[in-house]
């Protein structure tokens, strides 16, 4: 790949010997792929801007992907997650678990999946319970909806397809 600044372009170039090797031919194929790199540089821009607004969400939010991981967590919920770190990465059902035990994690866990897979947003009626990793009685009133992202990677991360945003009142 290489860019022309003359041009305002960009090319992926593919060379390949061709004939005899004594007469030292070789054909070149420019391909532009201006489009493609702008395409790309606006993805990442969107990815940023997701997280970004994510990040400084004025209440929690935690993201998952279509694989039940965590994805993101918001600055405001970080508190929260604390005795399930590393969250990212980790399968949303063994972080609901830490935090509520097996019950009620795998209760929230399968909230998350219905909306995952019907798409129905879930508003919660006024949820206490005591978790599991500190023995602190919690209420919230939260929300999970699903999300659809756009088909292709967002800047090769992996966060494609359809995610779930969990939110709350803190």
């Amino acid at each position: 790949e290489f860019g022309s600044h003359l041009l305002d372009r960009q090319f992926d170039l593919y060379a390949v010997r061709t004939g005899n090797p004594e007469d030292h031919h070789v054909a070149v194929v420019f391909t532009d792929i201006t489009a493609r790199k702008q395409a790309e540089q606006q993805l990442r821009q969107n990815k940023d801007l997701f997280s970004a607004i994510i990040d400084q969400a004025p209440s929690g939010v935690f993201v998952m992907d279509e694989n039940m991981i965590t994805v993101q967590v918001s600055q405001r919920a970080r508190p929260m997650f604390t005795a399930a770190e590393p969250v990212i990465g980790r399968s949303v059902s063994e972080v609901m678990e830490i935090l509520w035990g097996p019950a009620v994690g795998e209760e929230l866990t399968s909230i998350f999946r219905r909306t995952l897979d019907t798409g129905e947003r879930y508003v919660s009626p006024r949820f206490t319970e005591t978790r599991a990793d500190t023995g602190e009685t919690q209420s919230y009133e939260w929300v999970a909806q699903r999300l659809t992202l756009l088909e292709r990677s967002i800047a090769d991360d992996g966060m494609t397809g359809k995610i779930v945003v969990g939110s709350w009142g803190m």
